[in-house]
């Protein structure tokens, strides 16, 4: 009976040890199967082509800045459409703010198709680059909601200020005047 007890334990240990073994090869296994079932994801666009009637604007993204050649200190980029009526309540409080801060540079990214531009552009009273490229404006879009963790669903009107190509702050939603002036304030230093 006393080499009975041993010899059990042992075959426990022994069984216990190959099972072990059994689970690591097992999950090492899958590990290899899943990445390589797994796609590799695509890289984030980083330069995009904005259009409006006249002329183009390059704009490249690294490390959540922006690079705009020419551009001023600061950029507000303003996600819109033509038929939401906050949109059209943000752009004249933007402008406002541009004509007051005149180291302030709008650029509007329009996210729906419309006839004529020039006529919304005439309605509105605006007096700043508006990209109509459709397709480049989502692409853009997907590529900067996130980065201010707004909804995929791409809620308007989206500002987003950059100060120096550096993010500084956004406005989800039509921002008023005076909240405008106030973080121009701040980037100004007064």
């Amino acid at each position: 009976m006393k080499i009975f007890i041993p010899f059990l334990l042992a075959i426990f240990i022994i069984t216990g040890c190959q099972k072990k073994e059994h689970e690591e090869h097992t999950k090492t296994q899958q590990a290899k199967q899943e990445s390589v079932q797994k796609p590799k994801p695509k890289p984030l666009r980083s330069t995009f082509t904005l259009r409006d009637t006249n002329s183009t604007i390059a704009l490249k993204i690294k490390n959540n800045a922006i690079k705009i050649p020419n551009s001023k200190k600061v950029v507000a980029l303003l996600f819109f459409t033509t038929w939401c009526p906050s949109c059209k309540a943000e752009i004249p409080e933007l402008e406002a703010a541009a004509k007051k801060f005149k180291n302030m540079q709008i650029i509007g990214i329009l996210l729906d198709h419309t006839n004529d531009i020039d006529k919304f552009k005439k309605d509105e009273k605006i007096d700043f680059f508006v990209s109509t490229n459709i397709k480049e404006n989502q692409e853009l879009a997907k590529r900067l909601y996130p980065m201010v963790q707004a909804p995929a669903t791409m809620p308007i009107p989206l500002t987003i200020i950059f100060v120096d190509g550096k993010y500084f702050v956004h406005y989800l939603g039509a921002a008023p005047y005076e909240m405008i002036v106030a973080d121009m304030q701040r980037v100004e230093g007064e």
